[in-house]
């Protein structure tokens, strides 16, 4: 599952999209899947805490 997830975020860095990593696999679609929402989940958390510092 790590090299699974290393692999998609690596390929972001390479500007590879992240659906040729997507197989028929659902197990390996659900995989990519939760990291993206989990990247995207730290992404808002980020922007969160820089709103609420410009709030002080």
């Amino acid at each position: 599952m790590r090299k699974l997830a290393f692999a998609f975020f690596s390929s972001q860095l390479a500007g590879v999209p992240w659906d040729q990593l997507a197989v028929p696999d659902i197990g390996t679609n659900d995989i990519i899947q939760e990291h993206q929402d989990c990247v995207l989940e730290e992404e808002r958390r980020h922007w969160n805490q820089l709103r609420n510092l410009d709030d002080l």
